[in-house]
């Protein structure tokens, strides 16, 4: 599985029309964005990704608990994504990338790595595009992560 973050308005994402309210659902996961990086270093965390380890800067760049939403797309490539909207924190958001350009930003959701992508301009706003999901049933799995609900197999 290769996920990208695709910035709305960001540099090699296209613009795309952010997501509106309509077939939006509550993401009831505790949203945060961290340093990362693919080697070692002093005071990172590991975690998993896509069955590897990334390490992860012991502090947050930005917590959303609440106030954000999730609609499943297809993105400009035909292929499933998912947009992700938080309301309210377009400021935090732009301040949190715009000092953080060129640099691997870690997308977690409860604690689990989402994607890690490198920032290639400040996020210009409340939406972001999480894209380059395999299949369908990859969408559905990062989804109900994100909104705490069943899967078709009856997991989360």
């Amino acid at each position: 599985m290769t996920m990208a973050l695709c910035m709305f308005g960001a540099n090699g994402c296209g613009i795309g029309k952010a997501p509106d309210s309509a077939g939006a659902s509550a993401v009831k996961a505790r949203m945060e964005w961290r340093l990362a990086s693919n080697a070692p270093r002093a005071g990172y965390a590991e975690a998993a990704y896509q069955g590897r380890p990334v390490y992860l800067a012991p502090q947050q760049l930005l917590a959303v608990d609440g106030a954000a939403t999730v609609t499943r797309v297809d993105g400009d490539d035909g292929r499933p994504a998912l947009d992700l909207r938080f309301a309210g924190h377009d400021d935090r958001l732009t301040r949190a990338t715009e000092q953080n350009i060129g640099k691997p930003i870690a997308l977690l959701a409860d604690g689990q790595v989402l994607t890690v992508a490198t920032v290639m301009s400040p996020l210009p706003g409340d939406s972001l595009r999480v894209s380059g999901l395999q299949d369908v049933q990859e969408q559905q799995r990062v989804f109900a992560l994100l909104t705490h609900a069943p899967t078709t197999d009856g997991t989360r």
